[in-house]
């Protein structure tokens, strides 16, 4: 019974990131299915150019300002979306503007309004994404599990729409992946919006100051990794081709469950993390961490059988074919995506202890070792992308967990309850 109380609990988080997740792999999916090679390359520097966009908004203002609301009283966390998101804006802005440096970097082969469409979608998505993912986490943190979860049935279902009708030739190819998300975001954002209410406190526990101050080293240990991503997708497209970054963002696509699934569980057991951090709670720590893990590895276990099965019997190969072009690429990716998972609680316990700059040094060591595998990428290939992602996990998940060590050290062991 203790076992199924546990996954009730964590059931709402992984409708939540389930949800959520679907509606960004669907649209991966069908980029893999509308797209040529080289256009798929394309459409993967985009996506690693808003990956490092949205950081910006996200760890500029809203990360640090859910670590400071952690200690506030668990009905009051949610109050703070509208003056969170009107906060973040000129950064949103900043962040988003990135997103053309990318044309600089897209195959003379495509088409520039491909290119265009595809540039004007991501930005779109950079701005809207961050502040909905904020909102459904300060109803985690106001224990709103259920509330944050159809916030993200909201976007599934919108973004689902809108792809099926890219699907059906109703939308410009360029504007379909991203623009269906852009939608389906805007559709999440109204939802969790609605579940958060107004604030009805006093002064918000913090100021634009503090979350700046600590917020400037979260944006750069957060940055790491996906600027990184961007270098990655650059050199690959350089080195190699924009058809071999194309074949990796594919496997990518197809080992995404295993990312979704880590979200999930991390989004309901992140509070608890966190408040463990807080309190130097060390035992509490590991024991959730050990509990990601496991679950974690479970399903990671079970997706490797799914894309080792035979062709006939291969869900995923019948939906991601161009995927398993290069054999064992899908296995490498689901890999490396079990070690960039592990390391999600890590990662919010020492935000929570505003260790920032230990995270902006664990970030470097991951980031300088992903791109110094890209620069392999004219005799790697395809196969740079993957090994890059799993040498920079993996330095990720040691360096952190390191710090994380010396933080427990240096508190008082609490007293059983």
């Amino acid at each position: 019974m203790r076992f199924a109380e546990r996954i009730g609990r964590l059931s709402p988080g992984l409708v939540d990131s389930g949800a959520s997740s679907l509606a960004t792999f669907a649209a991966g999916v069908v980029a893999t299915r509308l797209f040529t090679p080289t256009e798929l390359g394309t459409y993967a520097l985009f996506f690693s150019a808003w990956a490092l966009a949205l950081q910006v908004p996200s760890q500029g203002i809203f990360v640090p300002a859910e670590a400071r609301l952690v200690k506030q009283p668990v009905s009051e966390r949610s109050q703070f979306l509208g003056s969170n998101a009107v906060t973040s804006i000129p950064l949103s802005i900043a962040g988003s503007s990135l997103i053309f440096a990318v044309l600089l970097f897209t195959p003379t082969e495509v088409d520039q309004a491909f290119a265009w469409e595809l540039a004007v979608t991501t930005a779109l998505v950079s701005v809207l994404f961050p502040i909905q993912d904020h909102a459904r986490r300060l109803l985690h943190l106001s224990r709103s599990h259920w509330a944050a979860a159809s916030a993200s049935v909201a976007r599934l279902v919108v973004a689902l729409a809108l792809l099926w009708a890219g699907m059906g030739g109703m939308l410009n190819l360029g504007l379909v992946p991203f623009g269906s998300l852009a939608a389906g975001d805007l559709a999440a954002l109204v939802v969790a919006a609605a579940f958060c209410g107004r604030r009805t406190t006093g002064q918000k526990p913090y100021s634009l100051k503090d979350l700046l101050q600590s917020g400037k080293w979260l944006l750069l240990s957060a940055t790491f990794g996906p600027a990184s991503g961007v270098l990655v997708s650059v050199l690959v497209t350089r080195l190699a081709s924009a058809a071999d970054l194309g074949l990796a963002e594919a496997a990518r696509v197809a080992a995404q469950p295993v990312l979704v699934f880590a979200v999930g569980l991390s989004a309901v057991l992140r509070p608890e993390s966190m408040e463990a951090a807080i309190a130097g709670d060390q035992l509490r720590s590991r024991s959730l961490s050990r509990r990601l893990f496991i679950l974690l590895a479970g399903a990671t276990l079970l997706l490797l059988i799914v894309v080792s099965l035979p062709e006939g019997i291969n869900p995923l190969r019948a939906l991601i074919p161009v995927a398993f072009e290069e054999v064992g690429l899908v296995q490498l990716s689901v890999v490396a995506a079990l070690l960039n998972g592990a390391v999600f609680l890590e990662r919010s316990e020492l935000t929570a202890v505003d260790k920032v700059k230990a995270l902006s040094i664990a970030e470097a060591i991951s980031g300088s070792g992903r791109s110094a595998v890209a620069l392999l990428a004219d005799v790697l290939r395809s196969w740079s992308v993957p090994i890059s992602f799993l040498v920079g996990g993996l330095l990720r998940l040691i360096t952190m967990r390191r710090s994380l060590r010396r933080h427990y050290s240096d508190q008082p062991t609490p007293e059983s309850a």
